[in-house]
């Protein structure tokens, strides 16, 4: 450990299984170190100390905003985080599973990290962890729904990189409202939708931030500007079906985009 902090000067400390180590011992000097090369370095709460920078959940999100930083790990194989030749093809995590845990754990703050069992390779913001054959090829089952996911966030990725959670978060689903989930920019709001907004509208009672003047669209859309109304406290936005098909899996984030005067 102490060639990892010293020589190698990494920036990342992620410890396993969460048992005693020499991290107390080492652990101040190691930060004294990274300050004297202008470095941040972070740990994980694995590490067997009493302080951490960020915690790792296994397989698992939270229902609410954490006021700790958090990163959830998981395998595109639910039984295990390397190649499993026993596991069935159609146990693996498909696109549409990836992409709405990805939203999910971005819009209460947490991270997704995908790490590969023999190598390691930085994806997305989870560890989605995807494991490598004998021969280094990885099979179409686990490299598949990551192609579906990165498609996805070629069009809507602004709705997920450099972003931040917003505080409420819509758990409790009132009827007729869409599942969405929310996350925000200096100069922007994104609702994604992870269930398929009926009837050509998307429908939320959450206090969205937008006011007369903001604009709405689709990203990965035709990128026309949505109509939009609030009416008793409910958000409506107006979309084409034929435009919600543009999509390439089901989740649908809408951009709003503040006014400037």
């Amino acid at each position: 450990m102490a060639s990892l902090l010293f020589e190698y000067d990494i920036d990342i400390l992620w410890c396993d299984i969460g048992g005693p180590s020499t991290f107390p011992q080492l652990g101040a000097s190691w930060y004294n170190h990274a300050a004297s090369q202008n470095r941040q370095v972070v740990m994980n709460n694995r590490c067997g100390a009493n302080q951490s920078d960020f915690v790792t959940p296994e397989y698992a999100t939270f229902s609410a905003l954490l006021s700790q930083k958090w990163e959830s790990n998981a395998g595109m194989d639910p039984f295990s985080y390397g190649y499993n030749s026993d596991t069935p093809s159609n146990a693996y995590q498909n696109a549409t599973s990836v992409l709405t845990e990805l939203i999910d754990i971005v819009s209460k703050g947490g991270n997704f990290l995908l790490e590969l069992v023999a190598y390691q390779y930085e994806l997305l913001f989870s560890i989605r962890s995807i494991g490598p054959k004998e021969d280094g090829s990885v099979i179409p089952e686990e490299a598949e729904p990551l192609r579906q996911v990165g498609q996805w966030l070629k069009a809507a990725g602004e709705s997920i990189y450099g972003t931040r959670p917003w505080f409420i978060q819509p758990e409790d689903i009132s009827e007729g409202s869409t599942n969405v989930r929310f996350t925000t920019k200096p100069d922007a709001f994104y609702i994604i939708a992870i269930s398929r907004p009926s009837n050509g509208t998307l429908k939320t009672t959450a206090p969205v931030p937008i006011k007369e003047g903001d604009q709405v669209t689709l990203l990965g859309g035709n990128g026309d500007t949505l109509k939009w109304s609030v009416t008793d406290g409910t958000l409506t936005v107006d979309v084409d079906g034929d435009e919600l098909d543009k999509i390439p899996l089901p989740a649908w984030a809408f951009k709003v985009e503040y006014s400037t005067t």
